[in-house]
């Protein structure tokens, strides 16, 4: 049984709301740079959100070093947690990669001596100082990839991902203005559905958007400490409890009221922000990288905020910081890896981050404006009521699946849900004995 403590995860939700709000000045973010005299090619295996991401740094990395070059390979990130295991575990791995905290990917990474433990860089850079240690243990796993959240730091990011209620403002004004609490939020559906309007706009095919909806339907009923416990294996933690029933309940009666598209599961993630640009979902439930996205497709008509206070009492949804950067155990130059790395992760670097539409862990220059200060002010209204709830499917090696299955199941009717949570719960008691 994997035992976290509690104030643990209490120091995540300030060390990231130091980032955002704050400068976490660090003397350790200039390296020392690499001296290699001949042409050098880092090969880069990521998730396709982050190609602006990658264009701006390998430019900014290259004008310092001019003999390093890049092999950039991008895959959609359904695919991505498919086949980044068996690449990695290739004849041709990358030197730098993405993986995903929690078992389904990072504790595969970990059991198979693929990627590098990154203290040792961690101390060169200043990382734990910038970070801290709370906010750095959604990256960290024994060294028998066993245990989540203890032990060694094996990846790192930048980014803070925040999962929040984009909106069309012009929709939504003819329906009545922003929605104060989870109450009225629901009302807005209903009144959405009479007008003739998607209420939510959704597409599930995948099974994983539809976690980010219950998400925050799940924060809003329950307190975000208890959904945090369980995600981290606390003992004696259940989501067979009245608050989750609750959530599931409100689940199960958006589902019968209609307010998702008809075909849900049917409908790809990216098919539905793009019908959402469109003009079909008063509400699109969904993470914050979909911010440069929503802004070049819809201007000024995109509006963002948290979901407003429920029943629990706070503002409360699914966030942490974005999916790691791994050293693969096959880079032929890990110093130069760890030196790219941080430039990603540095403060410099978070007005770039910006000015792709990203909400940088560590304070930005820039002046943020338009969508990007909406999405920001979100997440901060969460981070204030310490409502980070962190990803579910972190919580079991088969949790992913579990969920994602289930949910779909849920979403058509197949379960109700108590089957739905006690499916779940029966997963995180088996892995956790």
């Amino acid at each position: 049984m994997r035992i976290v403590s509690h104030s643990r995860t209490l120091g995540i939700l300030g060390v990231i709301l130091a980032f955002m709000l704050v400068s976490a000045a660090c003397s350790g973010d200039s390296g020392d740079g690499d001296t290699t005299a001949g042409p050098v090619v880092l090969d880069v295996l990521a998730e396709a959100g982050d190609e602006a991401t990658l264009e701006l740094a390998t430019a900014q990395f290259t004008e310092m070093y001019p003999h390093v070059s890049f092999n950039i390979t991008l895959r959609a990130f359904d695919d991505y947690m498919q086949i980044a295991p068996g690449i990695l575990s290739s004849d041709d791995p990358p030197d730098i990669a993405h993986g995903n905290q929690g078992y389904t990917i990072d504790g595969l990474l970990v059991q198979g001596g693929l990627i590098l433990p990154l203290d040792d860089y961690a101390a060169q850079y200043g990382w734990v100082e910038a970070f801290g240690d709370g906010t750095l243990d959604q990256y960290r796993f024994t060294e028998d990839g066993t245990d989540f959240g203890n032990g060694i730091l094996w990846g790192i990011n930048g980014v803070a991902e925040f999962v929040g209620v984009y909106y069309n403002k012009e929709k939504l004004a003819a329906l009545g203005g922003l929605p104060s609490t989870f109450e009225e939020f629901d009302a807005l559906l209903a009144a959405a559905k009479a007008a003739g309007e998607v209420p939510i706009q959704l597409g599930n095919a995948e099974g994983w958007p539809a976690l980010h909806v219950y998400g925050m339907v799940e924060a809003a009923y329950r307190p975000a400490a208890e959904i945090r416990d369980w995600v981290f294996g606390e003992p004696g933690a259940t989501v067979v409890t009245d608050t989750e029933r609750q959530a599931a309940a409100k689940f199960e009666e958006w589902r019968d009221n209609g307010y998702f598209p008809e075909g849900v599961n049917g409908i790809a993630y990216d098919d539905s922000v793009a019908n959402f640009i469109a003009g079909e979902g008063v509400f699109m439930i969904a993470g914050n990288w979909n911010t440069a996205t929503l802004d070049e497709g819809m201007g000024a008509n995109a509006g963002y905020f948290a979901m407003p206070v429920g029943p629990s009492g706070i503002v409360g949804g699914t966030a942490a910081l974005a999916l790691p950067w791994h050293i693969t155990t096959s880079a032929e130059d890990p110093d130069l890896a760890a030196e790219f790395i941080n430039l990603l992760v540095s403060e410099e670097f978070a007005d770039d981050l910006a000015s792709v539409g990203r909400v940088a862990a560590r304070s930005s220059d820039t002046e943020i404006e338009g969508l990007l200060a909406e999405v920001t002010a979100g997440a901060a209204a969460v981070i204030a009521d310490e409502g980070v709830t962190l990803y579910a499917d972190w919580a079991t090696p088969t949790m992913f699946d579990t969920l994602t299955s289930k949910t779909q199941e849920l979403l058509g009717g197949q379960i109700d849900g108590e089957q739905f949570l006690n499916d779940v719960q029966a997963d995180w008691d088996a892995a956790n004995g």
